[in-house]
């Protein structure tokens, strides 16, 4: 068995992934436009990385990814970036 194999299945979901945060990075930022008070505001900047790294982690979990490799931050990434510019 190679090493690689599986490593571009893995790293399409990691972009659906991102794609599927920047989803929820629009809720946020929809909530952060309401309420005005810095605290807060940096109260949901953090609540979102949390949110974002659960997911991140339940959905490596729940798809049995290997262990972590480089890409599939990127990968995430690069969802994210292209939910932003869809």
């Amino acid at each position: 068995m190679f090493v690689s194999e599986g490593q571009l299945v893995v790293f399409i979901f990691c972009v659906a992934l991102g794609f599927f945060i920047g989803i929820i990075w629009s809720i946020f930022s929809i909530l952060r436009e309401v309420f005005q008070l810095r605290i807060f505001r940096l109260f949901l900047d953090v609540l979102f990385f949390v949110v974002s790294i659960l997911f991140y982690v339940l959905y490596a979990n729940l798809l049995n990814f290997p262990s972590f490799r480089f890409y599939m931050p990127i990968g995430v990434f690069i969802g994210l970036f292209f939910y932003c510019e869809s």
